[in-house]
């Protein structure tokens, strides 16, 4: 009995024995496989960690900034690489899968493969665009610029102009509020424009071919920027914009049917492994039967928790986020695809407030965009009307900005506005909203802001933390603008009316000589009108040979005779009669036009040096003004030398007259006056003692002569100061071999003062007055110091001049 007990005691030991045996490859096989299966996993995994990778240097690309400035000059970029960097690592993670036995899972990371190089080729078609739309002044907006450029400067007739400016004006429409009316509206104008060019009488056949061509380069221009628009679809969120967004969900499908393949294939193992346990003994089958009962209701019950929450998230379209934290806990798969579930929501919370960035904020220097801004100023409005408060709109323009771009380069330009745009955020209120417009506009919306005392206040702020000194390229400067002020509802009861307000605001104190800020009158919109018209007429005074030189000499103290002349610009209007440059030159410089009245004033006054010669008078010598921007032009040297060879005078009787400013404002001012001195013209500094150089700089200046603002001259007879301080300046100028000019002399007790501080040459009304050209020889033949006597001490200045 004990050995049947032993035996059956055996036999169950055997058994038991026999069942780990043979069970034992069907555990070692399932666990190869179970290996196999987390290394798919993790490759899954990081494939789809480098996938968010790639969407996300796409995004930032897309919403680029200064380091992606490059791209559009050199067609470089580092976030391409790194998309495609990213794609590549994807790829290779999926390629890990081959090693599974299980061919059911390769389809699915094919589909993947495939779709990343579909994404790929999506980014690259909307790189490609990118580039070509350009940014500033590259690509197509480069190309549209120059075309209208061309027809601004060249259209003639006010009526013309007018069609040019409205083309301009539905341009900006377009790309503030992106509507195809806007494109009509432009194309009905161009129509138009076309049509008048046609049959236009004031205009040449050649002048109407080239304006009918710059007419149509700047169409096609525009055409292509529309078309580049719609297909890129970033500011609409469709086109290619739009496709991305869309392969980029159906890839995040892929992962996740991938992700389910896995588990199926988990699944599939377990059951396998299960049949052969129930194969082998009962026991082991019923005890694998309640493990995987047990095991079924710890994965399936979070498992169907966790689709469920998933499944509300999608719906919601990705507002509700989904509670995870019991589950993500787990320490297992399913806490594991918790955990992914979360960070794929904080990515997609991340992506979505993407978008809405590259939609509402510039890209250069992250303050609200044109679009944002109008939707926002739209808003304030109606709360404002509700509560029936008030609302301010800041119109900002900084002053000679284009000197910046031209000076220093456009890199320069863009890191000036960057710092302005940070300046305006430092001064806005919390509730205060900060936009750039375009260009070097920006504007700030002021809630609940409507007394002008407090708006001023705040203005003025604005106005002095922008003037703050700022160091860009080595360079320090102190940056300008001037602000146009509007206030709702007084100035405007909508965002068009508002923003015309404060942009007549704003050009009002532009004419005012910049720096500072002006509040919208009504006055205002008449003298917009009136200032179109004077630019018009402007223009017509170019074409129509409207400008002529008046001459005032300069006197030699010691001789009375004399010894040259200073040109000076009048415009000889047609209506008007004279007028006098301090009306129009400003608005020449405005208009972009005063390096053209600069090379005409050269080469019209050694025109007339020839012609004086001719008629016998000697070699009379005339000074020019040259303007600080007319400095820096690179054409002013050849224009000096073609002067000069074209009316055959010694270069030594032309002189050039800066300002002390204009030299300090211009990089390379020495550098241009050492190549104008190489010429052998004279250069003189105007206005001497008004800027801000020290005296010690003269030493390291290529000039010949100091001309002594005529402040000096008029306060020295009542205040001594003036006349020792006069005395130092003349005697430093001489010990420098300068000569001495000094301008405003207006009577005998100023005339006298100056012999006797040691002056070389006077010049004033007390001499004669600017005069045309026709009265010049007369007044050189003329000795001014033997019509001066006692007697004539008091004797006003018209008398003596006569």
């Amino acid at each position: 009995m004990l050995r049947k007990t032993q035996a059956r005691l055996f036999l169950g030991f055997l058994v038991c024995i026999s069942i780990p045996a043979a069970l034992g490859p069907i555990v070692y096989k399932y666990q190869l496989d179970r290996d196999a299966l987390d290394l798919a996993s993790k490759a899954v995994k990081q494939a789809q960690l480098e996938m968010q990778h790639a969407f996300q240097f796409t995004r930032d690309f897309i919403n680029f900034g200064q380091r992606d400035v490059e791209f559009f000059k050199s067609g470089r970029s580092d976030y391409l690489l790194s998309i495609a960097d990213s794609m590549e690592k994807s790829q290779a993670a999926l390629a890990g899968l081959q090693s599974l036995g299980n061919a059911d899972l390769h389809p699915a990371a094919d589909e993947i493969v495939a779709r990343l190089d579909e994404y790929g080729a999506t980014v690259t078609r909307l790189t490609g665009l990118l580039r070509e739309r350009g940014f500033s002044d590259y690509g197509v907006v480069g190309r549209m610029r120059s075309a209208v450029h061309s027809l601004e400067r060249d259209v003639g007739a006010p009526g013309l102009l007018v069609h040019v400016l409205s083309l301009r004006r539905y341009e900006k429409d377009y790309i503030i509020r992106n509507r195809a009316s806007y494109v009509d509206a432009l194309m009905d104008r161009a129509r138009t424009l076309e049509a008048e060019l046609q049959s236009s009488a004031a205009l040449s056949m050649e002048q109407r071919t080239g304006l009918i061509l710059s007419l149509q380069d700047y169409l096609a221009a525009f055409r292509q920027l529309v078309s580049v628009d719609e297909t890129t679809g970033i500011r609409s969120g469709a086109g290619l914009f739009g496709s991305l967004i869309l392969q980029e969900d159906e890839l995040t499908a892929c992962f996740d049917r991938l992700q389910a393949a896995l588990e199926g294939y988990d699944d599939a193992e377990t059951r396998s492994l299960t049949n052969y346990l129930q194969a082998g003994i009962g026991l082991a089958a019923a005890l694998s039967i309640i493990l995987g009962l047990v095991l079924s209701r710890k994965l399936t019950g979070p498992l169907t928790v966790l689709s469920g929450r998933m499944q509300a998230y999608v719906e919601s379209e990705f507002r509700d986020e989904a509670n995870l934290d019991e589950i993500a806990d787990r320490d297992d798969e399913v806490g594991q695809l918790a955990r992914d579930f979360v960070s794929l929501q904080q990515a997609i919370k991340v992506y979505v407030s993407s978008i809405r960035e590259m939609a509402y904020f510039d890209m250069l220097t992250g303050v609200a965009s044109r679009a944002y801004l109008n939707q926002r100023l739209n808003e304030m409005i109606s709360a404002a009307t509700r509560r029936n408060e008030g609302l301010s709109l800041f119109f900002v323009d900084l002053d000679a900005f284009k000197d910046v771009n031209d000076s220093l380069g456009h890199d320069a330009g863009d890191q000036l506005l960057v710092e302005v745009a940070a300046r305006l955020k430092a001064v806005a209120r919390r509730s205060d909203f900060v936009a750039r417009l375009g260009g070097d506009e920006f504007c700030m919306l002021l809630e609940g802001l409507s007394d002008e005392a407090d708006i001023a206040v705040l203005a003025d702020r604005c106005i002095s933390n922008i003037e703050m000194p700022v160091t860009i390229n080595g360079k320090t400067f102190k940056p300008q603008a001037s602000i146009g002020i509007s206030r709702f509802p007084l100035d405007g009861s909508d965002a068009e009316e508002l923003m015309r307000a404060g942009d007549n605001a704003m050009y009002a104190a532009k004419t005012a000589r910049h720096h500072r800020f002006e509040f919208f009158r009504k006055e205002m919109t008449q003298k917009a009108a009136d200032r179109l018209m004077f630019a018009q007429e402007i223009r017509a005074a170019f074409r129509n040979e409207e400008f002529i030189l008046f001459y005032q000499p300069q006197v030699d103290i010691g001789s009375g005779h004399v010894s040259g002349w200073e040109a000076l610009v009048r415009w000889r209007h047609p209506s008007r009669g004279m007028v006098p440059p301090n009306d129009f030159v400003p608005e020449i410089e405005r208009l972009g036009l005063i390096n053209d009245l600069g090379s005409w004033v050269i080469r019209e006054a050694c025109r007339q040096m020839a012609a004086w010669k001719a008629q016998g008078l000697g070699d009379i010598r005339v000074s020019v003004n040259v303007a600080p921007r007319q400095l820096s032009d690179k054409t002013l040297f050849t224009t000096v030398s073609e002067a000069l060879s074209a009316a055959r005078i010694e270069p030594k009787r032309l002189g050039l007259e800066v300002t002390e400013s204009g030299i300090q404002s211009t990089p390379d001012g020495r550098e241009v006056l050492n190549q104008l001195k190489s010429l052998g013209v004279r250069v003189a500094i105007d206005d001497f003692g008004t800027g801000y150089s020290s005296l010690g700089s003269l030493k390291h200046l290529p000039i010949d002569c100091l001309k002594i603002d005529r402040s000096f001259i008029r306060d020295m007879v009542h205040d001594p100061e003036d006349a020792v301080l006069l005395g130092t300046i003349m005697a430093l100028g001489h010990a420098l071999e300068c000569d001495i000019v000094a301008e405003g002399v207006e009577d005998v007790e100023q005339l006298q003062i100056l012999q006797g501080l040691g002056c070389d040459t006077v010049q004033g009304f007390f001499f004669s007055k600017p005069v045309p050209s026709e009265e010049v020889p007369e007044l050189a033949r003329r000795n001014f110091m033997e019509h001066r006597s006692g007697k004539d001490k008091k004797t006003p200045t018209k008398k003596l001049a006569s």
